[in-house]
């Protein structure tokens, strides 16, 4: 059936039942057969299956009230200045609620009430609530800690002064006198050195200033080390033999060398050779020549001029020891010549061959160069003096080796120093050499200034640079600034006085000022001790120091501060104008700022409720209309009253206002559940069977009816949820 249908249908079925007459059907005796005379059975009448909207809804009853918070009572025993709240004010931090001998009572935020007078020393949990209030409102109180300190003084006086406290009695004026003192070593005391400041009654805060940091650095010059290459050479000499004609048949002894050529502590090897074997043990003779040194550049123990030569050998052999030294030197030879440098006898044993001679080339090892390092030998100087510098090498050398240098540092040259060349000769076989700087004295106060010596590459040279590449001395400046001292005047107890002492010209380097503090104040109770110290910066001309004076006037009574959950509402003002109160004594009551509905609910009512669920609450005897609300809060657990009975409270947040007084009543409508357009009959349609089913009686197009088992849901007035068993479409008979 289509939905234009059905609505014909609900139509005439709303019809039916209105027109009751028109639509009756009689007391039926069978489901299929409606066509009977009427009888005296019960009558029926035609009613639409409808989509409905239905809730489940029960009605408690609640009350607005606010509750009270706390009990405000006296810290002290006085007199009532001034009341300036009224019942039912609001306060919020921050308020003054009261004026006890003329000491205001100011809301504050806590965990607890103050319970005693707090003064510099004071320890423990209430000294940290304090601080932390005075820190919270922005008043520097130092460290937030539980112990009572100067500091924690010093921002409570600022939160007075702005609340219009008094102090105690006030002290008569003190001083202090402030003095320069001496450093020889920084600066001079000027004919001005000495200023005066006057403690009066307290006045606003002063600012203070503070000075800058400045950070000097210096740069790291690199030099890029080179190496240099080795040659070698080689020479061969022939004999040549002018002399007489001698007899063929001797054995012609030559010689030669492997290898021809050595480092420094390698060993060579000189072979001696017979064209024929030797006929008998034959004494050769030979010679040492060269520009090595016996025990210096080689071991001269088997080189003693000649050995014996084997009968029937044709070789003989000599190895030859080369020695390391420190000294790095040109190439060197050793040359072996057989024969014995005279002419050849008739009579002797053996001739020299045409290879009569063998050179062997001793070279330095490979990279063996001189390392140069520069060390400052005068650390400082002062001004007029003498910078000297050191050149060393690790190697010496056989030949003279000219060193290039570079100089920078802030010292500059022609001003500082007398300019010098920037290359030194170090002598042949020398292992240092010094170059000096003499420095010019001058009359300006400036810092100490540094010459640095870099050693640099020269190209005509073959020397590397070593890890002590540069070197500085210091030139020592032997000028001093004269300071002077300014400031002075009157200052409240708890300000800030200043002092600034001024130097002539700008200090060269960070520069301790010395200074003394007198007077009839006294250090620690009436101003912060000072250390008699302060640093003037390099470049600076002037520094001010801070001195801090200590208002001790000022106290800490429990009744200052009233402590509580705000903001809150006045509940009820116990005192008046002029009143004497005691200790303990209640000043006024606080209670909630809102107002809060509370449920009161029987075990039943209870059971149907939970946190969270929507709620429309009415003000009994009211025109206001009811508000949405939600259950925020719901007892566990019953209160049981003497008689025995049991009650649950709960709580209601609204989204609206009500316009209400302490102890009005409520009307509560509490939506448990709703459904949306679902499929509803009179509740008096649905009948039961033989077996305890629910059933409808379903009217059919013919006129007839059948029965249809059903299952309901939830009911509201006299409608009911139809679950399964009808598709909304149908007419059902309706018990009348």
């Amino acid at each position: 059936m289509n939905k234009k249908l059905l609505w014909i249908l609900s139509a005439i079925g709303g019809v039916a039942v209105l027109l009751v007459g028109l639509f009756v059907w009689p007391g039926l005796g069978d489901d299929n057969d409606s066509s009977s005379t009427v009888s005296d059975g019960p009558t029926y009448v035609v009613a639409p299956v409808e989509l409905r909207t239905l809730s489940d809804e029960i009605t408690v009853r609640g009350e607005i009230r606010r509750d009270e918070l706390q009990r405000i009572t006296s810290g002290v025993d006085g007199q009532v200045s001034s009341v300036l709240v009224d019942d039912g004010d609001t306060i919020n931090t921050g308020d003054v609620l009261y004026a006890i001998d003329g000491r205001a009572a100011v809301a504050v935020d806590g965990e607890f009430s103050f319970f005693r007078r707090l003064d510099v020393g004071s320890d423990g949990p209430d000294v940290l609530q304090l601080e932390t209030i005075l820190s919270s409102e922005g008043y520097d109180v130092g460290v937030v800690d539980q112990l009572y300190t100067e500091s924690t003084r010093a921002g409570l006086r600022e939160w007075q002064i702005d609340r219009g406290y008094g102090g105690a009695s006030p002290e008569p004026n003190e001083n202090i006198v402030v003095s320069l003192s001496s450093n020889s070593a920084g600066y001079t005391i000027g004919a001005k050195n000495t200023v005066s400041i006057e403690l009066q009654p307290s006045v606003p805060n002063q600012e203070l200033t503070s000075g800058t940091n400045r950070l000097e650095t210096e740069e790291t010059r690199y030099v890029k080390r080179e190496s240099r290459n080795q040659f070698f050479r080689t020479a061969n000499l022939a004999l040549e033999n002018n002399g007489p004609v001698v007899q063929s048949d001797r054995p012609e002894v030559e010689v030669t060398v492997s290898p021809s050529s050595v480092v420094e502590g390698g060993t060579a090897t000189f072979t001696f050779t017979s064209d024929i074997a030797m006929p008998d043990d034959t004494v050769v003779e030979y010679i040492v020549t060269g520009s090595a040194t016996a025990d210096d550049d080689y071991e001269d123990d088997p080189l003693d001029g000649s050995f014996v030569f084997p009968q029937g050998a044709t070789s003989y052999t000599l190895d030859i020891a080369t020695l390391t030294d420190d000294v790095i030197e040109n190439v060197e030879d050793l040359t072996i010549e057989v024969g014995n440098g005279f002419v050849i006898n008739e009579d002797d044993a053996y001739i020299p061959g045409p290879l009569n001679e063998a050179t062997l080339e001793i070279t330095s090892p490979a990279g063996d160069f001189q390392t140069i390092e520069v060390r400052a030998t005068t650390v400082s100087t002062p001004e007029g003096g003498n910078l000297s510098f050191e050149f060393e090498t690790d190697l010496v050398r056989n030949e003279e080796t000219t060193i290039t240098f570079s100089v920078w540092g802030t010292a500059t040259s022609g001003s500082d120093y007398f300019a010098e060349d920037l290359e030194v000769d170090l002598p042949a076989n020398a292992e240092t050499v010094t170059v000096t700087f003499q420095t010019r004295d001058d009359k300006w106060v400036e810092r100490d200034e540094t010459l640095w010596v870099t050693i640099t590459l020269n190209p005509d040279e073959d020397y590397v640079i070593g890890a002590q590449e540069s070197s500085s001395g210091i030139i020592e400046s032997n000028d001093m600034p004269e300071l002077t001292i300014e400031g002075g005047g009157n200052v409240g107890e708890g300000g800030n006085a200043q002092f600034t002492i001024k130097a002539d010209q700008p200090v060269v380097e960070d520069t301790s000022i010395n200074y003394q503090l007198r007077g009839s104040a006294s250090p620690g109770s009436d101003y912060k001790e000072l250390p008699g110290t302060v640093i003037m910066l390099a470049g600076e001309s002037e520094v001010t120091v801070q001195i801090e004076t200590i208002d001790d006037d000022v106290i800490f009574l429990p009744g200052d501060m009233v402590v509580a959950s705000w903001p809150a509402r006045i509940g009820t003002v116990s005192v008046d104008d002029g009143e004497f109160i005691l200790l303990g004594q209640q000043v006024l009551t606080l209670t909630e700022p809102d107002f809060t509905i509370t449920l009161t609910l029987n075990a039943t009512d209870r059971g149907n409720l939970e946190v969270g669920m929507a709620v429309e609450v009415e003000l009994q005897a009211s025109d206001q209309d009811a508000v949405p609300g939600v259950i925020i809060e719901l007892d566990e657990t019953a209160t049981v009253s003497g008689d025995g009975s049991e009650r649950y409270e709960g709580v209601i947040e609204t989204s609206e206002a009500l316009d209400a007084v302490d102890g009005a009543n409520v009307n509560v409508d509490v939506t448990r559940e709703e459904k949306i357009d679902v499929i509803t009959v009179p509740v008096a349609a649905v009948l039961q069977d033989g077996q305890g089913n629910d059933v409808v009686r379903v009217v059919l197009s013919d006129g007839t009816t059948t029965q249809v088992r059903v299952e309901v849901g939830l009911s509201e007035g006299a409608f009911v949820e139809i679950t399964e068993g009808l598709t909304g479409s149908e007419l059902v008979l309706v018990e009348t």
